[in-house]
């Protein structure tokens, strides 16, 4: 989820041959910005209800030339847009999401682009009590920030970096969160969070379809918990040195 990115917790991957080889940084920079137009568009597009929970609602529909469906979770989250996207764009961009994401095992930056644009290697863990084994994702990733919305958006590319044979590599489409205000509310954050990915190996369609929309619900869960969680330590921190 993008889906969904530092203090990165190195260990030793085992090397496995890949035969991929790295783009220009044109290339890295043309495919993003194309991910940002598809975004942009998903985004503002009214899709099929899927599922709801705790105020997160998720829609779905199937995008033309993609062999996944994609997912759109939206929801409010009591915080600024600012201080929202501060905790939730992918590390690697100046946040603190390792601090609270447990949808993701690890994250590691394998390419700086620009300042706004980085090539970055995401692990999961295992999910539906390891139905679905441990699934890797290299994408090329766009984060900015802007007084309007701050955005991320990106898409899976083939980059030469060694296999981990813990993990199943899988390919994410364009994907991407949106932050900005909502309407009529200054300090409370309405966040879309796109998620398309192709776990790959061989998983019943089914289990995807329970998976994907399961992990959005724990991310907006586990990001109110970590807001709430900070904004009550800073109150008892102002009280502590009044």
């Amino acid at each position: 989820l993008m889906g969904f990115p530092l203090h990165s917790r190195l260990g030793l991957l085992s090397i496995v041959h890949t035969t991929a080889t790295a783009m220009e940084d044109s290339e890295y920079i043309r495919f993003v910005e194309e991910s940002k137009q598809t975004v942009m568009q998903y985004a503002q597009e009214d899709w099929p209800f899927f599922k709801q929970s705790n105020g997160v609602e998720i829609t779905s529909t199937q995008c033309p030339g993609s062999p996944v469906r994609i997912y759109k979770a939206v929801g409010e989250l009591n915080a600024s847009p600012t201080v929202v996207f501060d905790y939730a764009a992918p590390p690697g961009f100046g946040t603190i999401r390792e601090k609270w994401d447990r949808t993701v095992k690890r994250w590691d930056v394998l390419k700086t682009v620009t300042e706004s644009v980085k090539v970055l290697r995401s692990e999961s863990f295992s999910v539906l009590m390891g139905l679905i084994s441990s699934r890797d994702f290299i994408d090329v990733i766009m984060a900015e920030r802007s007084d309007d919305i701050s955005f991320t958006c990106g898409r899976g590319v083939d980059y030469p970096h060694p296999e981990d044979p813990a993990c199943v590599r899988g390919m994410n489409y364009a994907s991407g969160m949106l932050c900005f205000a909502a309407k009529g509310k200054p300090t409370t954050t309405r966040m879309v969070l796109l998620v398309q990915t192709d776990p790959r190996g061989s998983i019943p369609h089914k289990l995807i379809e329970a998976a994907v929309p399961s992990i959005q619900f724990q991310f907006f869960a586990q990001l109110r918990k970590a807001l709430k969680d900070d904004e009550a330590h800073r109150e008892r921190a102002s009280k502590t040195h009044s």
